[in-house]
């Protein structure tokens, strides 16, 4: 890697891993699905048109050999057409822990919070994305263990 690229890196490289979940605006005139589209088969998909706000990305950290490994990171980018911010990154947010290879996430039932599965370490982690969706905090995390205790669930 030549130079310094970005602040956001330090003492390694972070490769953006998946694109993941988005937040839209609210808008009522394609939301039912007004727009509806035949396709070839006799069934009706219905396409809504929500323009999204803010898309979260998260990049998974390789450390180069000699340096102090860092958590891989959700970053928040922000993707409102004529936002002063448009097409930035507005927010980063480390997971707690190094080592886990976060990958598949996505909202939970009610879109409050994002379920961020670590691949490595089989951490979940709960980002709470309600209250400051800009902003996005990190509420919760556990080891499917503590997540399965009590249950008939197995982990390996």
């Amino acid at each position: 890697m030549q130079g310094r690229r970005s602040n956001f890196i330090v003492q390694g490289v972070l490769f953006t891993t998946v694109l993941g979940a988005c937040t839209a605006a609210s808008s009522t005139s394609d939301e039912t699905g007004a727009n509806a589209v035949e396709p070839d088969s006799t069934e009706t998909r219905h396409v809504t048109r929500i323009p999204e706000k803010l898309l979260y990305v998260v990049a998974v950290e390789k450390t180069e050999p000699g340096a102090t490994p860092s958590p891989d990171a959700l970053f928040t980018v922000d993707v409102q057409a004529g936002s002063r911010t448009y097409g930035k990154i507005i927010n980063r947010l480390d997971m707690p822990n190094v080592g886990d290879e976060v990958h598949h996430f996505g909202y939970d039932w009610d879109n409050r919070r994002l379920l961020v599965n670590g691949l490595f370490s089989q951490r979940q982690h709960v980002i709470n994305v309600k209250n400051n969706p800009r902003h996005p905090v990190s509420s919760a995390s556990a080891r499917p263990s503590t997540l399965t205790a009590g249950t008939s669930f197995r982990t390996r």
